[in-house]
């Protein structure tokens, strides 16, 4: 080598160092590989090279490297660094799952301590591979086994029948224009289908003006965790098929009893009548096991069995609670309630989305019509002029022989409390339901020289009858709980153009949830789309951004996009004016309107789109910290401020963030490290009920924090999760339980008959060493877990001990039996039951940290012991 090239190699390997150095690997690596074309002999670059390559998450490229660089050893090399090439060589194996590589590469390196580490990392991934060798087995255990989120203590109202929220089509122009052979769309939250059938208008006008629009397929999938839901979603569309065949005086009254059914509090009887032929036909098909539902509905078979059991139960006359005139009774008081509180409002806000628009009612659907003022006085809604004359010549008459049965609308929403017999919630009208059936599509397109809600409604079901059957457009919907049908079922799309969420972040705990699940089911990356709202807590928020700083702890967009690779969708009616918060002649901030979502990649983001490693872990461990310890929000009740996730949340972003790009190392290292119980970190707990731009920004003076009363729940789902997880654990295999040994076990609980009739906390299970701790602080147990800062001194010990407290946060909760049931560790479990241990458990509110329950002695008289999670 002549002196001028070895002057260019030195200065090569020199400035690739400084840009290593100041974290600059891109450059470096373009560097480093122009020295390694000046010198090849040199192991140093190769060794570089494989650095940075390493450092980026590009572990094939970097075991490339490595596999040159060790070609070159000589004797002469320092011993240490040869070996230090031989481990990340093996590790860099292990992070692509290349066990047979990794396991011959382990005999190379000469540490004993080394070589018994990485040994072990291979022995157990290969006995969890062989344990799941298909991933979707375990992928069904979880969904089955393992809840998203906190139970709370007491079952909701089984579902709202009728939504409140403006109907929005998922059709649009750019996907009428866009040259696709067919066209998925996904409800998630389907509720009353109002979105969906606005979608199926939408389509129908669409075409009439376009015809190759109906030489399309359209494919709608319905999701709901509620199968009340979808009974009575399908009673709907087995009337809507029945117009086709019908005659014109059976399909005036089938109209009318989807009118009734969609919007109505009591319908007259010759309705009911009809809508128990629907629920005859519909069990017929349920009950033959038709693969497709009325030709177009593929239904799994836990939600037919749970469809049947709700439909049964409508054959029956409602209970005594929903009688005519409980329901009138209920419909007058809880108006009059609702127009008090209107005027009790300082302003009244309009109607508004996707930008400043006051939308006009249908025609006399306007609060002060005639139409709605008939249906304040008599309180429920009149049929047409015609089918009254020919159905109820004596209606008077009829009311009071109470002929009038209560609708589906109501006699399908259950009791808040049948001990108490609690009428549902009925403060609306049948013009509100109208007016926001038809936020996008224009009555004269729809139902021209229709008056009132009645007609209106007749005329927009009519309108997507004739459409769905003449067309035949709709050829596949899918109906299903968890979305997995057998099988003999037909393919359906696992892809979507459009997902429409509602209002699902309001209960889920925000955007995270729904991001991390909808985005990566997008179809189209930058044109697929995902909307929801926020409507529960609008109050809170002066911006989006500061609605995604408490949710997504991220302070701004671009933030947004560089962490999880999704964006906002701007376009003109996404105007930050319009929804970033300014008031619009009212008190309300206008979030309602619509946020859509669209998947930045169907790839990882280019390097330097990341954010820096250290960034990445602070924003973990924000989440982890948040998981475990959310601010108190008693006092946000009212604003529907929800912090249900639970820790399987956090394995659940690191796999998405796996998707995005971040290397593997660097999330295997931010497991490693909590797995020892203690975080060196920047970050803290939440310190106020909603975390600001200020609070995300802020960077605390680095300390160590125990999180060990939360970590043998975290080690026990690491195990479970840990085949679904894309990149190997790389620490000490003893730090965690095996798999065989993980158990479900169940506790039952008492507290107070009347804690959950108002209220229905949001609940997590504590167990607590009384034989060390003493008694538990009943009112100050987040206090006692704090250990940052702000926590009790006096309580530091416990937090810091191992044994002293663990936390579950995933749990299951049975309201009526009151027993609650969980996966841990069997290890764990025996020590606690054994002779010299005192553990008690209690059921914790994360709402408020307040015990809600007695205490229960974990013995093994009280504590039901289950059957492991798989057997080896």
């Amino acid at each position: 080598m002549d002196s001028s090239t070895s002057d260019a190699v030195s200065k090569a390997r020199d400035r690739g160092n400084r840009l290593y150095r100041a974290g600059d690997l891109p450059q470096a690596k373009e560097i480093y590989s122009q020295g390694a074309r000046l010198a090849p002999q040199d192991i140093r670059f190769p060794a570089n090279l494989s650095r940075v390559e390493f450092d980026m998450g590009n572990y094939g490229e970097a075991a490339s490297h490595l596999e040159r660089a060790l070609s070159l050893v000589t004797a002469q090399l320092d011993p240490t660094m040869v070996q230090e090439l031989h481990v990340r060589l093996v590790e860099a194996y292990l992070l692509t799952h290349k066990l047979d590589e990794a396991r011959a590469a382990i005999s190379n390196i000469t540490s004993e301590h080394d070589r018994h580490l990485l040994k072990q990392n291979v022995q157990s991934m290969e006995a969890v591979e062989t344990l799941y060798r298909d991933k979707e087995i375990l992928w069904r255990q979880m969904v089955e086994r393992l809840p998203r989120y906190r139970p709370k203590l007491a079952d909701d109202v089984e579902f709202s029948a009728v939504g409140r929220d403006a109907a929005t089509s998922a059709f649009d122009t750019s996907l009428a224009d866009s040259n696709q052979e067919d066209y998925s769309f996904l409800f998630p939250n389907v509720g009353d289908a109002r979105d969906v059938f606005a979608t199926l208008a939408d389509i129908s006008l669409r075409s009439s003006r376009k015809h190759s629009l109906t030489l399309k397929k359209f494919y709608f999938t319905l999701v709901d965790l509620k199968s009340a839901t979808f009974a009575r979603d399908l009673l709907m569309f087995r009337m809507l098929a029945d117009c086709a065949t019908e005659s014109e005086k059976e399909r005036r009254v089938t109209l009318a009893t989807l009118a009734y059914t969609f919007a109505g509090h009591i319908m007259p009887s010759w309705t009911y009548d009809r809508l128990q032929t629907a629920i005859h036909h519909v069990m017929d098909e349920l009950q033959r096991r038709l693969p497709l539902i009325m030709g177009n509905f593929c239904i799994d078979t836990a939600t037919r069995t749970s469809i049947s059991s709700h439909l049964l139960n409508w054959q029956e006359l409602p209970a005594d609670w929903y009688s005519t005139e409980g329901i009138l009774d209920s419909t007058r008081q809880q108006h009059a309630d609702k127009k008090k509180a209107k005027r009790e409002r300082v302003g009244i806000a309009p109607e508004v989305t996707r930008g400043v628009i006051t939308k006009v009612p249908p025609p006399e659907c306007e609060p002060d019509s005639t139409d709605t003022l008939n249906f304040l006085n008599l309180s429920f809604m009149l049929p047409s002029a015609p089918l009254m004359k020919e159905y109820e010549p004596q209606l008077a008459e009829l009311i009071v022989a109470h002929q009038f049965e209560a609708g589906v609308s109501t006699t399908t929403q259950p009791v808040l409390d049948a001990r108490n017999n609690s009428l549902p919630n009925v403060n609306f009208t049948p013009q509100e339901v109208v007016c926001n059936l038809y936020w996008n599509g224009h009555p004269r397109n729809i139902a021209p020289d229709c008056q009132g809600a009645f007609e209106h409604l007749m005329g927009f079901f009519s309108f997507i009858g004739e459409w769905m059957v003449v067309d035949n457009v709709v050829s596949f919907m899918e109906l299903s709980e968890h979305g997995i049908p057998s099988d003999a079922h037909p393919p359906f799309p696992n892809r979507y153009d459009r997902i429409q969420m509602s209002y699902i972040p309001d209960y889920a705990g925000g955007p995270l949830t729904v991001l991390l699940h909808g985005i990566p089911i997008l179809r189209h990356y930058k044109t697929s789309e995902m909307s929801f709202r926020v409507a529960l807590n609008v109050e809170q928020w002066d911006t989006r951004d500061q609605l995604l700083a408490e949710y997504l702890i991220l302070d701004n967009r671009t933030a947004v996009t560089n962490t999880l690779a999704v964006t906002l969708t701007e376009n003109p009616f996404y105007i930050d004016d319009v929804i970033s918060g300014r008031r619009f002649r009212s008190n309300e901030p206008l979030l309602k309107c619509l946020l859509s979502w669209s998947r930045m990649t169907y790839g990882p983001l280019p390097w330097t789109k990341l954010v820096p490693r250290g960034d990445l872990e602070k924003w973990l461990h924000m989440h982890f910290l948040k998981i475990c310890l959310p601010f108190r929000r008693i006092d946000t009740l009212s604003h529907s401020v929800f912090t249900p996730s639970n820790t399987i949340m956090f394995f659940r972003l690191l796999v998405h963030l796996s998707r995005v790009g971040y290397p593997l190392h660097w999330l295997s290292g931010v497991v490693g490290s909590m797995c020892t119980g203690e975080i060196s970190t920047q970050a803290r707990p939440p310190r106020a009920k909603i975390a600001g731009k200020a609070e995300v920004e802020h960077r605390h003076p680095r300390m160590s924090i125990s999180i060990r009363p939360f970590i043998e729940e975290f080690k026990t789902l690491l195990v479970i999760w840990r085949r679904l997880l894309p990149f190997a654990l790389l620490q000490d295999e003893k730090q965690l339980p095996s798999l065989d040994t993980i158990r479900e076990y169940r506790l039952a609980f008492v507290w107070p008959e009347a804690l959950t009739q108002d209220y229905k906390p949001v609940i997590t299970l504590v167990l607590w060493n009384v034989g060390a701790n003493g008694v538990m602080p009943r009112q100050t147990l987040r206090d006692v877990l704090l250990d940052d800062e702000s926590g009790d001194p006096r309580y530091r010990d416990i937090a810091r001990g191992p044994g002293r407290v663990h936390v579950i946060s995933t749990l299951k909760f049975n309201s009526k039996t009151r027993i609650a049931s969980f996966w841990f560790s069997d290890a764990l479990i025996q020590d606690m039951l054994s002779a010299r241990s005192n553990w008690a458990a209690y059921i914790f509110d994360t709402n408020s940290w307040v015990v809600l329950s007695e205490p229960v002695r974990v013995t093994r008289a009280n504590l039901e012991i289950g059957d492991v999670w798989c057997r080896s």
